[in-house]
């Protein structure tokens, strides 16, 4: 009978958490309300009390859930490909934009991340490459790290600077896409895309994958 509890109030949890994702990509974080996430979730306000304090403590565990986008494209891209470090890179800017444009889910995160989440303490800033890429700040600066010691990456880039520039470009790849999807085909032209913007920071052209 406790297991059966357990894993009902495990069931209700991520019932919210779903509910909070489509509510917030929907109307915005700001104009959703708890009452909002309960309805929709089919719960009373008293069982998502029971697990939720505020809309904050919900969207802590929205990108928490969001670590499975990196174990998702691992899974996407071979093994033998590490070994390539700026064809890795790649692969992993264009699995992840095809993920964003043919996935509803982590279509859903990031309407809420890039075009409904109103922040002005910069919280979204330290998260913002993880949630697009699956990668941190310092996981994307160790292959850039190895691209210039594979000789892919002129060895006088500044990477904290690179990366500032990649994470504004994907951002705005993504943003112009999610307000006008009808404009291009995010999933279609992904290669092309990243293609055109690793060629402005390498030495050499990335090698496309074999199954482009």
């Amino acid at each position: 009978m406790a297991r059966k509890k357990k894993s009902d109030a495990l069931k209700t949890r991520q019932q919210l958490i779903d509910a909070a994702i489509a509510q917030f990509a929907a109307h915005g974080v700001a104009k959703t309300t708890l009452g909002d996430i309960a309805e929709a979730a089919h719960v009373t306000r008293g069982a998502l009390y029971w697990h939720f304090d505020s809309k904050e403590q919900i969207f802590e565990e929205i990108w928490k859930q969001q670590s499975a986008l990196q174990q998702i494209i691992q899974q996407r891209i071979p093994r033998a490909i590490k070994k390539e470090p700026l064809r890795y890179l790649r692969d992993v800017f264009i699995t992840a934009l095809r993920l964003i444009s043919l996935d509803p889910y982590h279509r859903s995160l990031m309407e809420i991340l890039c075009c409904k989440y109103e922040c002005s303490n910069g919280v979204l800033d330290t998260v913002e490459m993880q949630a697009m890429l699956g990668m941190d700040d310092e996981a994307l600066a160790y292959w850039l790290r190895r691209c210039i010691q594979h000789g892919d990456i002129s060895a006088q880039t500044d990477i904290s600077v690179l990366i500032i520039i990649l994470r504004g470009a994907l951002s705005g790849i993504i943003r112009n896409w999610l307000m006008h999807p009808e404009r291009f085909d995010l999933a279609a032209q992904a290669p092309t895309l990243v293609d055109n913007l690793w060629q402005m920071f390498t030495v050499t052209r990335p090698v496309a994958a074999a199954h482009e």
